[in-house]
């Protein structure tokens, strides 16, 4: 049993997790963009959620963009 205070707040902070870092991985596939830049772009989306997810939402958006970054860089190496 969970000790949250509303039922199905887990629930709704691992969807929050998941779509996330999805977006943290495809915004650190595309050459130039970062991290940092990845959270600074979901800022305005946060403003509408409640707090807990916002602040999943901001926690878990950079995770997964430094794998993404080097991806594209081997490619870039490969096709020369």
């Amino acid at each position: 049993m969970s000790h949250r205070c509303r039922p199905g707040l887990l629930l709704l902070e691992i969807l929050v997790i998941v779509v996330s870092a999805i977006y943290g991985l495809f915004v650190g596939a595309i050459p130039g963009l970062t991290a940092t830049m990845a959270a600074a772009l979901l800022i305005p989306f946060t403003f509408f959620m409640d707090p807990v997810p916002a602040l999943v939402s901001e926690k878990h958006t950079p995770s997964p963009c430094p794998a993404p970054a080097h991806v594209s860089a081997l490619l870039m190496v490969r096709s020369r």
